[in-house]
């Protein structure tokens, strides 16, 4: 198979997973993903397993249960087994969501998203979330990043990795680690 077929076939496979996890078929995104799925990045606050991942959007569900992916005309782009597409998410913030009670606010929050494609299916999946417009979009503007337990007891801000126009930030422990450093000399 010619390369531009695999990443148009790649392509459409991250299309159709992110088009389920706007449907209401809640289970539904996961029949495009390996069993060995993992998710990171964007709210997250570690990297999560399939089982992992599946609680977790059932509670993202129920903190934001009108949750869409917007693709628009978005960018998505290919190479190999990887895709990377910028789209935003919308949803009313009715639940619990991270120890902050319901605001009923509407939020409209841009992303980028890594899908790394294996076996036909969606092995990784890591977000840059601009969560600084989440939080200000739930809490106010000027809404505090929230605080981490340091060192020996101390409260620290965490570092953030910013994209000064888009205004990305992904606390340290979120960052993607070097998951290609696995792969074998054949990419695989």
């Amino acid at each position: 198979m010619t390369m531009t077929l695999s990443t148009e076939r790649n392509k459409r496979l991250v299309r159709s997973y992110l088009n389920a996890l706007s449907s209401s078929d809640r289970l539904g995104p996961f029949r495009y993903v390996s069993r060995a799925f993992r998710l990171s990045g964007g709210v997250l606050t570690g990297d999560l397993d399939l089982e992992d991942a599946i609680k977790w959007r059932q509670e993202f569900i129920s903190a934001f249960p009108d949750f869409r992916i917007e693709m628009g005309p978005g960018i998505i782009v290919a190479e190999k087994d990887t895709v990377a597409i910028r789209v935003h998410w919308t949803g009313t913030h009715l639940g619990d969501f991270q120890g902050l009670s319901p605001t009923h606010r509407r939020v409209d929050v841009p992303i980028c998203a890594f899908f790394r494609i294996r076996n036909g299916l969606i092995d990784r999946e890591t977000h840059l979330t601009d969560s600084l417009s989440l939080m200000e979009q739930l809490k106010g503007p000027h809404a505090d990043i929230p605080v981490q337990e340091g060192a020996e007891g101390t409260e620290v801000k965490p570092t953030a990795m910013v994209e000064p126009s888009h205004r990305f930030f992904v606390p340290p422990e979120n960052i993607p680690g070097p998951w290609w450093e696995s792969l074998g000399p054949d990419g695989r």
